[in-house]
């Protein structure tokens, strides 16, 4: 057999064996996947997965473990922050401030307005225009400050993250 074939039947075989070593984990946490999966190598050098050993029955000296009722009430996660709406920090982006207000309903980030934005000039004020909708976009879907650049907009984008981490920062639970 090809050397090639062979690498793909290995490679095959072990994501198979990952995938169960998982399943197993997810229906029985408690084990281990070394005790779950014990393999045996053989002459040829390849590996054989031997199945599990069946899990003990409960004796009558231990219980069986008592199923959580369906009916119990689940506490709801309050949200990350608090409702209302906070000012950030001014931040200098080389090319203009920076300053945003952010928006919290429901313990969430709901909407974000810029107060302050570069535009002096028309190129600035078109990277400001295509950057604040996307800074904004992904600022909301994250729940957090932490947003990639936008290429172009690199000092818009960092004065945008700073301004909103002071305004979050005040909106924290």
């Amino acid at each position: 057999m090809p050397i090639g074939k062979k690498l793909m039947l290995s490679a095959g075989l072990i994501v198979v064996s990952a995938a169960y070593a998982v399943y197993l984990r997810v229906v029985s946490p408690a084990s281990s996947a070394a005790a779950v999966l014990p393999s045996v190598a053989n002459q040829s050098g390849v590996v054989q997965i031997e199945p599990a050993p069946a899990p003990a029955q409960p004796t009558a000296a231990e219980p069986a473990p008592t199923p959580v009722s369906a009916a119990a009430p689940v506490k709801k996660a309050a949200g990350q922050y608090a409702d209302g709406s906070y000012t950030g920090g001014a931040v200098d982006a080389y090319y203009g401030i920076v300053q945003v207000k952010a928006i919290v309903s429901g313990g969430k980030l709901t909407d974000i307005q810029f107060l302050q934005y570069p535009n002096d000039r028309d190129h600035t004020r078109e990277l400001s225009f295509y950057a604040m909708p996307l800074l904004k976009q992904e600022a909301i879907s994250a729940q957090n400050a932490q947003v990639d650049s936008i290429s172009g907009a690199t000092a818009t984008s960092e004065g945008f993250s700073q301004s909103l981490s002071s305004a979050l920062a005040r909106a924290k639970n």
